[in-house]
């Protein structure tokens, strides 16, 4: 599961309109993110095994990709981000939901690898579809595509040429950077100190560039309408 994870953030923002969509989009690849410098750090671990399908890795990360720690570092990120930004609790909820999303999309194509919480020998968890590379990248973008499509029906346009280039843009860039991920093989066997940051990075700034959903969209009031 790659951009599915920012599929949260899409549908989170009608309810809590308030937050600002990278902050959802972040919590949504939160548990990716902290994994990638975890292993930077040295504290989880990742490491290049060829597969058949797509992502060729064996990971370890009990922290970061249980549910438990998921919960966690929902909790603790939206706490952060309300206090310091003063915003209100259902942006906690929103963010908290993104986070702990993270679960059961990775559960749905990961291998056998990713457990309840931390522990010397817990159960793993994984429908183990990254064998198929067509399966993750058709899957992957239904998921965002519907997302888009979600966020399209609620909310308004504050510019519509501006908007409807921000949709299209994000099409294209979601189908691109999952394409990537399905089909292309990685760059290097150096998946600590190469792959690692690159992942990071790219997760980043796709949530960065999400900003722009919120500068030309505003989420509408009442009931789901459409008027596309």
């Amino acid at each position: 599961m790659w951009v599915a994870h920012f599929a949260p953030a899409l549908i989170l923002k009608r309810f809590a309109p308030s937050t600002p969509i990278t902050l959802l989009a972040l919590a949504g690849v939160l548990p990716d993110f902290l994994f990638f410098i975890n292993v930077l750090l040295g504290l989880e671990e990742i490491k290049y095994r060829p597969h058949e399908g797509c992502f060729p890795y064996e990971c370890n990360y009990p922290f970061t990709h249980s549910l438990l720690g998921e919960a966690v570092l929902g909790t603790g990120f939206g706490l952060i981000a309300m206090t310091l930004l003063e915003l209100p609790i259902s942006s906690f909820i929103a963010i908290f939901l993104a986070a702990v999303s993270h679960w059961p999309l990775d559960v749905l194509v990961h291998r056998k690898d990713v457990s309840l919480a931390p522990g010397d020998h817990p159960t793993l968890f994984g429908l183990s579809l990254f064998d198929s590379s067509v399966a993750v990248f058709v899957i992957d973008l239904a998921m965002i595509l519907a997302a888009l499509y979600f966020h399209a029906l609620t909310t308004r346009s504050l510019n519509p040429g501006k908007s409807q280039k921000v949709y299209l843009i994000w099409v294209l860039v979601f189908t691109a950077v999952q394409a990537n991920f399905s089909f292309m093989s990685a760059p290097t066997e150096n998946a600590r100190f190469v792959h690692a940051p690159i992942f990071a990075g790219q997760l980043l700034s796709l949530s960065i560039g999400m900003k722009y959903f919120d500068k030309w969209t505003k989420p509408k009031t009442g009931p789901i309408k459409k008027d596309l």
